[in-house]
């Protein structure tokens, strides 16, 4: 048998009994055929210390008795042959024969027997040889499997001491981090008290900016009147100054043309009142002070064309210096 395909413990085991079992054959049947050799029959049916007749030796008893009644057989057929007067055989040539012939079956039997105990004795032995063999191999094997065993339960040991120091820590790890989520928690609950402190602070400037916003939108407006009041103001003050102040070369022709119409009514037109003057033809005319009033008129409406351009300028200028333009409302008012 190879190393590698090794018989269990169990197998070696077993062909080590049925070795002892044969052994123990062999010498039962040895010592059962020379009792059988060197005792007479009637001493054959021997019994056991406790009375009783053993299987063995009931077995080699009834087989011996086989024989003896085979051999009785033969000798009968032989002595029951027809022989001739004076050649019958005498009694104790029989009984030599019988004996003779017994010896001689005794005698083959134990060779053949013999023969077959020392065939099983070198079977015996060679199978004890190969179970020693197998015993020291599965011993070393053993011992190997011993030593990787024990190393395993080695490092097993140091794995479980490694897990259980690891497990040790990760559950302080989790102690300590449980107890910052408590603390992240209550800090949560006070952050969220503050924001909700902070929420209505807003809620309060934002009402109170909507107020301020009205207000100042307000005051945009009065800035933007006071303004337009005093463009308006330097407007009227101007006007009055024009008018105070006419110019010569226009009076002067107001003042022919006003002697030109006087003559031209005076010769045309029947005498009237200088006030009720009755329109000629499609054209009305108008008495002198009448005629004053829209040449100053004129004069001023010809300076308002001029000024209007310079008073909206102005006004730009008020409105970029105050900031009375509409700006767009923040956010917070809308």
């Amino acid at each position: 048998m190879t190393s590698q395909t090794l018989p269990s413990k169990k197998l070696i085991r077993s062909l080590q009994l049925k070795v002892q079992e044969i052994e123990d054959v062999r010498t039962g049947l040895i010592n059962s055929m020379e009792s059988f050799v060197n005792k007479p029959i009637n001493d054959v049916a021997s019994v056991s210390e406790s009375g009783e007749l053993s299987t063995e030796r009931f077995r080699e008893m009834s087989s011996y008795l086989d024989y003896v009644l085979s051999t009785l057989v033969e000798i009968d057929s032989q002595i029951q042959k027809p022989y001739s007067a004076g050649s019958v055989p005498q009694v104790s040539d029989l009984v030599d024969k019988i004996s003779q012939k017994l010896s001689m079956e005794f005698s083959n039997s134990l060779a053949q027997r013999d023969e077959r105990f020392t065939h099983l004795e070198m079977q015996a032995e060679k199978m004890t040889q190969d179970s020693s063999y197998l015993i020291n191999q599965w011993e070393e094997k053993e011992k190997k499997i011993h030593t990787s065993i024990n190393h395993l339960m080695h490092k097993t040991d140091n794995l479980s001491s490694i897990v259980t120091n690891q497990v040790n820590e990760q559950t302080k790890n989790t102690d300590s981090l449980k107890l910052k989520i408590c603390d992240l928690e209550s800090q949560a609950d006070k952050n969220n008290c503050q924001f909700s402190s902070i929420a209505c602070e807003i809620n309060g400037l934002r009402e109170s900016c909507e107020g301020h916003g009205c207000q100042l939108i307000n005051l945009q407006r009065q800035i933007k009147t006071l303004g337009h009041q005093q463009l308006l103001s330097e407007s009227l003050t101007t006007r009055l100054e024009s008018s105070e102040q006419p110019d010569a070369e226009s009076n002067l022709q107001a003042e022919a043309r006003l002697k030109n119409t006087k003559s031209s009514s005076a010769a045309a037109a029947p005498i009237h009142s200088s006030k009720t003057l009755l329109p000629e033809k499609g054209k009305i005319l108008q008495d002198p002070d009448h005629v004053m009033k829209s040449k100053a008129n004129s004069s001023t409406v010809l300076k308002d064309n001029r000024t209007s351009s310079e008073e909206q300028n102005k006004e730009k200028d008020i409105d970029k210096k105050f900031n009375t333009t509409k700006q767009p409302q923040p956010e917070i008012f809308k």
